[in-house]
């Protein structure tokens, strides 16, 4: 007869892990069937002359992501692994159903940035439930459903990714700072971090919290290899700010030079508008038309009571050497790249959160472990399991949205009613989805609401394709009547003849 496993036994200690992993495949196993969508997929993946088009791209494009705005060539190698194995070949020859296998990667990656998030917390929290329990709020809080159910929020997953696999060496080589070697390490993760995604700037601003807060004492060739690897990661940081800055602003991303006071009174707006999504998520959306109204207003307070929390944890004597002073830095630097410092025109976003939320559930586990020490055991198990399994039936229908682009959009025109641009985006999901039948309805129905300026090219294109030539040369007419030197609208009407 089989002795019983000892309680120590590694499979009992990480127990906990497999729940939360089983509890990751039930929320996003779906996402295996999806399809790519319309939003940032064509520039990214499908239609990006740097993955398909090689020989004739820009050098840039094909290395660096020139074109897509910053610099992410580890993001950019596993979307050329996935064209390899699942498509498209050309520019031509995308199908939407091809994505099923660039979403089967981004269901790994997504396990993986669970265990490395596993592995962090429990280096600072040293109870695995703790730990599997803040390292499941990272995957099931529904702020997390885009980076891991939208093939382009592949860049956030695997900055994320490196991120807390080199704070976990960082964590390492100040507590144990006999070790030289794991700074190397940290300086290896982290520039495949910074190659995933500028946002992994947030390493620096770490690693001086974490050296000042810890103060621990280095031998003389640590103290070298330190320095070396912080200057090498601090370089490579310059570089990859300078170019995404440069990029950004040649693609007109950044809002120009405004002025100081706007720049940070929107900074404080956007950090309310986030907080807001994160306590109450039950309106995300793939992109949000909004602008911080005029005066101070509610999410302004909220930005500033957020902020008073996470610095007061991050700073105060008796919680910033625990995992609570820990997860609030985190959330403080993995947010100051995307806080709208630096002036972006798209300053509000769900995948803005995706690293920051990481922080936020280690700082409230953290802070929950000693009271929740104390309940009975019943108790305790509920209060834990209650937030998760709320957050995973949110995340559950969040997910679903993402199948398709037309579900995508659908969900979005439901939200923003009065956006012209959302309506447009639905007409070019059906045209993705090859229906243009309904496309047509699509279009015909914002030109009703908006008018047919910015929709008639749209309607005229796809009537084209669907072989609908009288309203094709209807709205070709219309729009060289408006602009008779439109030398397409001319190209296509002399075709219609």
């Amino acid at each position: 007869m089989q002795a019983a496993p000892l309680p120590n036994s590694p499979w009992r200690r990480h127990a906990p892990l497999l729940l939360a992993l089983l509890a990751l495949c039930a929320v996003y196993a779906q996402t295996l069937s999806f399809s790519f969508v319309n939003w940032d997929d064509p520039q990214h993946v499908y239609r990006n002359p740097g993955l398909l088009d090689r020989a004739h791209a820009d050098p840039r494009d094909v290395w660096l992501a020139h074109n897509l705005g910053y610099p992410m060539p580890v993001t950019l190698a596993t979307y050329a692994v996935d064209r390899s194995l699942f498509g498209p070949t050309t520019l031509t020859d995308a199908l939407p159903q091809q994505g099923r296998g660039y979403h089967a990667t981004q269901f790994v990656l997504a396990i993986l940035y669970l265990l490395a998030a596993y592995a962090l917390f429990l280096a600072l929290l040293d109870q695995p439930a703790v730990a599997a329990w803040a390292a499941a709020l990272c995957v099931l809080h529904p702020m997390a459903v885009e980076p891991l159910a939208w093939i382009s929020g592949r860049k956030d997953v695997l900055a994320a990714l490196f991120v807390l696999l080199a704070l976990q060496r960082l964590w390492r080589a100040v507590t144990q700072p006999g070790k030289p070697r794991i700074w190397l390490e940290f300086a290896l993760l982290g520039a495949l971090a910074l190659a995933s995604k500028p946002i992994a700037v947030l390493l620096l601003p770490m690693s001086l919290w974490l050296l000042w807060v810890q103060r621990p004492g280095l031998t003389q060739p640590a103290r070298r290899i330190a320095l070396i690897a912080l200057t090498f990661l601090a370089a490579l940081a310059a570089t990859v700010t300078a170019l995404s800055l440069a990029w950004q602003r040649e693609a007109g991303a950044l809002s120009g030079e405004a002025p100081v006071p706007y720049t940070l009174r929107n900074a404080l707006w956007a950090l309310g508008f986030h907080a807001k999504l994160w306590l109450w998520p039950l309106d995300l959306r793939p992109k949000y038309v909004v602008s911080p109204p005029p005066g101070f207003s509610a999410l302004d307070a909220l930005a500033l009571l957020v902020l008073g929390v996470l610095l007061a944890g991050a700073l105060h004597r008796q919680t910033r050497k625990t995992a609570v002073g820990f997860g609030c830095a985190l959330a403080l630097c993995a947010y100051l790249p995307v806080s709208n410092l630096i002036g972006l025109k798209r300053f509000v976003a769900d995948t803005y959160l995706f690293l920051p939320t990481a922080g936020i559930s280690l700082a409230i586990a953290g802070a929950l472990q000693p009271p929740f020490s104390r309940l009975p055991r019943r108790l305790r198990l509920a209060a834990a399991l209650l937030p998760l399994a709320l957050c995973a039936v949110l995340s559950l229908h969040q997910v679903n949205i993402w199948r398709n682009s037309v579900a995508l959009w659908s969900h979005t025109v439901a939200l923003e009613p009065d956006s012209p641009e959302v309506c447009r985006m639905l007409g070019h999901a059906y045209g993705e989805e090859n229906q243009p039948r309904a496309s047509i309805d699509v279009y015909l129905a914002c030109m009703q609401r908006f008018g047919p300026a910015p929709f008639a090219n749209n309607l005229a294109v796809t009537a084209l394709r669907a072989g609908d030539n009288v309203l094709a040369k209807q709205w070709f007419s219309w729009i060289l009547a408006r602009n008779p030197r439109d030398d397409r609208a001319r190209h296509y009407l002399d075709q219609l003849r």
